[in-house]
């Protein structure tokens, strides 16, 4: 029996990521079958290089350790997302862009994921998802960034905690929405993901995960190599998987592959209440069976994106 299943990632401020998928849960075959992404930066894989933007990943050093060069990832290597798609088992998913200008297949999804969140308005496609499984990730540590620690007002060898303190605020909103969206849409799966807290404890245990630098960016210049993000031209630290930070405001493509793995198979202080491997072997209520308001839910996680640009 074929079983419809759609997953909705979401990283408020950060990203967005849509994940919509389907199987038919024959052993052997790939949990999921297309994933679509919407997000800023941290999974933009080329979209911000067809924009009238300033924010451009597509020159070196960027892409020193992908495979094809610098393609508008702004990371040294694969994306959080490029990892957890190799992860269910999909291929690098084509730039929302590319599928215009180049006609790029699309039958396993697509990324529209743009730097500065460019390309498309939140409303929009939260009005695409139906049937759907949203994994609603929390905001991470952002006053330990390298930015942020370049300013100057933490202490030395912390982060800034008035940042940090309303990166708590927001995330505990969240996962009462997320209790909340469980608690009213019986039809669709909702999972809180601890981003503050797993990226917290890997900079905690650095030392475990194999990173001996945890403050400061692989590519940049200033204090804390976060005062100017990385640019062309810029040399880049030689020993980038053990840098927590690419550049001033990225993680590493090491910080990536942990974290996307602890997304798919993580305890439940990571994702609560199932992680993504889990959430792929759970039903959902066909639509007709649901109790299900569009527009209700719409507005309740569009205030989870107004509230992160306040």
């Amino acid at each position: 029996m074929e079983m419809a299943r759609s997953l909705v990632i979401s990283f408020p401020f950060w990203t967005v990521l849509l994940i919509s998928v389907s199987t038919n849960g024959v052993q052997g075959e790939p949990s999921f079958f297309a994933m679509f992404v919407f997000g800023d930066s941290l999974v933009d894989n080329g979209n911000n290089n067809h924009l009238n933007s300033l924010a451009k990943a597509n020159f070196a050093p960027y892409g020193i350790d992908f495979s094809e060069g610098p393609t508008g990832r702004f990371s040294n290597g694969k994306t959080l997302t490029d990892i957890l798609g190799e992860i269910i088992g999909l291929p690098l998913l084509p730039a929302f862009a590319d599928t215009i200008i180049q006609g790029e297949n699309i039958s396993w999804g697509v990324n529209y994921a743009s730097a500065a969140a460019g390309i498309l308005d939140g409303k929009i496609w939260l009005c695409m998802v139906w049937d759907s499984k949203f994994l609603l990730a929390g905001l991470g540590p952002l006053g330990c960034i390298p930015s942020q620690l370049s300013i100057g007002f933490a202490p030395p060898g912390e982060c800034r905690p008035g940042v940090n303190d309303i990166v708590h605020m927001f995330n505990v909103l969240l996962r009462s929405l997320v209790d909340q969206l469980n608690a009213e849409y019986h039809g669709s799966i909702f999972v809180y993901g601890n981003t503050s807290g797993a990226f917290s404890e890997l900079m905690n245990n650095a030392k475990t995960y194999g990173f001996t630098v945890t403050d400061s960016g692989c590519c940049g210049v200033g204090r804390n190599q976060g005062q100017i993000t990385c640019l062309p031209g810029f040399y880049p630290c030689q020993d980038r998987d053990q840098y927590l930070f690419w550049d001033a405001f990225h993680t590493s493509e090491a910080v990536n592959k942990i974290l996307a793995h602890r997304t798919f198979t993580g305890p439940p202080s990571d994702c609560n209440p199932v992680n993504v491997k889990q959430m792929a072997q759970m039903w959902v209520l066909p639509r007709s069976k649901q109790n299900f308001s569009a527009v209700r839910c719409i507005k309740k996680l569009e205030f989870c994106l107004n509230f992160s640009l306040l």
